[in-house]
């Protein structure tokens, strides 16, 4: 057990370092090839452990297992080990399952660049510090895990560093997941000062029964803001669209931007001690989820569409994990990696084949011209507007059941609200892309994608379609996934008296979201392929709401003024200081010592006559000093 536990850890990383060292060796697509395996390798040893942890009894699914003893200084004792329970092993499970699906349509897609065996050795970086993350038997690993992510994804948003844009993006992501950094710190200090463990496991131990400051769980709720790009942090996931586009799916589906869910659901029990701490959760999540849904409606890139439906999305999530359903939240996370990554490799397809073109105002009608990326994305946009039966369904009407059973009315109409904008601003971005009139710039040939590309797209389209029925209706009692995270998630919800709506409350409750996202579905569909002068009528009737939301409320100008702006002025008057002040005093002093060097110097004649006269002349005035 120890070395399969082991072996998911060590083969993305040993990959890493072979390509790292030996990569320039390999010839062509090799370098991609033996990624994805070592990719692969991980993801059969995690689906392993999942099935072993099912064979167990619920009181047994939590495995320790301690590689050596890491740190042991008075009374912090700290192993380098692995936790393997219900709620590692599912994350294990989608980050390299889905992760790997990534690693193969990269081959084809990142085919021909220079930086080819660069990208697969960061690739693999990114997934053994993921796995660190979610598998480490420690805050401290989880958060060097965190740091790791961090780093790699500064390193691939960044990848194409020529481009200023690329270099500027991986810079923003790096110092805004900072800010979330020191919250995660500070969390990690005052919980070892208030229970003397950092260990997963006896943390949930000693929590149990006591109760919580609800700022030590908003420190750590900071950290959460910061990596899953929450409100007011989420600024930098929108540019981070300028890496590669596999690169984006793998952020944005079901890796580092979960890994803030992660914290919350490993913390649970802590989160549930911490009396009104949670609530600032549901907030933030209901709020970041319905602003992120606004600004996507009148974005026109087509990566961007989908960044914001991301944050939107994770918003959904951290809802939940602040009414107490936690499962349901892990639930999103699944359903969310399916189709967002699906979504994410679409959308490549289509920049692949437009080559290089993201705006949805220069492209329509590839339906006739791309028509497996077409059906592909079409599975995985209905399972993102929330349509019966594709994944997202289930899995994002579960959270909003959830916040109505708790009584959170409020939440649960600001979550039906973001329901219904999402599929329309869903359906809006695949109508623009593969409906309606070429608006192809002349010279553009669209084509499909390269057959390991499409695979990844055929695979992940049923997962997006079927993922949601295998894992659990809960209308029906078809729970699997949230009865094998039960032993994990369920003391937090026993702790929060969880309610569960009847039969006949959730059917109605679904069928008033399905409706509804149908609906909105169908008059955007109409807006932007029939009557076009209706959306011309509204930004006309509406210009100051329009000319907001296109600009994206001005988050980013904000933050520029307030912080990037006095920062820059700071610097330069710190700049300014060193070069004129410090540097000019110690110029001066040298040049005060050069001066006087060389008038010394004009008396240093070398005949020996003047050095008797000038002797002469001192005695003569030191003789008239002391005497006269």
């Amino acid at each position: 057990m120890t070395f399969l536990a082991a072996l998911i850890l060590l083969s993305p990383l040993a990959m890493a370092i072979a390509l790292g060292l030996f990569g320039r060796r390999l010839p062509g697509r090799t370098p991609g090839f033996l990624a994805f395996a070592s990719a692969g390798v991980s993801f059969l040893c995690a689906a392993t452990f999942c099935l072993r942890l099912l064979a167990l009894p619920a009181s047994e699914r939590a495995l320790s297992l301690p590689l050596y003893s890491w740190i042991s200084v008075g009374s912090l004792d700290l192993n380098l080990g692995i936790l393997v329970d219900p709620l590692s092993a599912t994350w294990a499970t989608v980050v390299t399952g889905v992760g790997s699906l990534i690693f193969l349509y990269s081959i084809s897609y990142m085919q021909g660049d220079s930086g080819y065996r660069r990208y697969f050795t960061y690739l693999c970086l990114f997934l053994f510090s993921m796995l660190i993350l979610v598998l480490g038997e420690n805050l401290v690993l989880t958060f060097l895990g965190w740091e790791g992510v961090g780093l790699c994804s500064y390193l691939l948003i960044g990848f194409e560093y020529d481009k200023e844009q690329a270099a500027a993006a991986g810079r923003k992501a790096f110092l805004v997941n900072r800010i979330g950094d020191v919250g995660f710190l500070l969390g990690m200090f005052w919980a070892f000062w208030s229970f003397g463990t950092l260990s997963h496991e006896t943390l949930a131990s000693s929590v149990a029964g006591q109760a919580v400051s609800p700022w030590l769980a908003l420190c750590f709720f900071l950290g959460a803001v910061g990596k899953s790009a929450q409100a007011p942090l989420f600024v930098w996931l929108p540019d981070a669209m300028a890496g590669p586009t596999p690169v984006s799916a793998l952020i944005h589906a079901a890796t580092m931007v979960t890994a803030g869910v992660y914290l919350l659901c490993r913390l649970s029990l802590l989160f549930a001690h911490a009396g009104w701490a949670l609530m600032v959760v549901a907030i933030v999540g209901a709020f970041t989820a319905l602003l992120a849904a606004v600004i996507a409606l009148r974005q026109y890139d087509l990566k961007r569409v989908l960044a914001y439906s991301t944050i939107s999305q994770l918003g959904y999530m951290f809802l939940a994990c602040g009414v107490g359903a936690f499962s349901a939240a892990a639930f999103h996370v699944t359903t969310h990696a399916f189709f967002k990554a699906l979504l994410f490799l679409g959308a490549g397809a289509v920049i692949h084949g437009l080559s290089g073109e993201q705006d949805l105002r220069k492209m329509g009608g590839l339906k006739k011209s791309m028509p497996r990326t077409y059906r592909s994305m079409w599975f995985g946009a209905l399972a993102l507007a929330g349509i019966p039966p594709f994944a997202g369904f289930f899995s994002k009407d579960e959270i909003l059941g959830s916040a109505f059973a708790g009584g959170h009315y409020v939440l649960w109409s600001v979550g039906l609200v973001t329901a219904a904008l999402t599929a329309f601003y869903t359906a809006r971005m695949m109508t623009l892309c593969f409906h309606g009139s070429s608006r192809l710039a002349e010279g553009v040939h669209p084509h499909e994608a390269p057959p390991l590309m499409g695979v990844a797209l055929s695979l992940l389209k049923w997962l997006s379609l079927f993922g949601g029925l295998a894992l659990g209706v809960e209308a029906l009692h078809f729970r699997p996934l949230h009865e094998f995270l039960r032993p994990v998630l369920d003391p937090a919800a026993e702790v929060l008296a969880i309610e569960h709506l009847s039969v006949s409350t959730m059917v109605v409750l679904l069928a008033l979201a399905a409706a509804l996202a149908l609906a909105m579905w169908t008059l955007a569909k109409h807006w932007y392929l029939g009557d076009r002068q209706v959306l011309r009528r509204w930004e006309l009737a509406a210009p100051a709401v329009a000319r907001w939301i296109a600009h994206r409320f001005y988050v980013d100008e904000a933050y520029h003024a307030a912080i990037v702006r006095p920062l820059g002025a700071l610097s330069r008057l710190c700049r300014n200081l060193d070069t004129h002040g410090v540097d000019g005093l110690f110029r001066g002093c040298a040049r005060s010592a050069a001066g006087m060097g060389s008038v010394v110097r004009l008396l240093q004649t070398g005949v020996v006559h003047a050095y008797a006269l000038w002797f002469l002349v001192g005695v003569v005035v030191f003789l008239w000093i002391t005497v006269g």
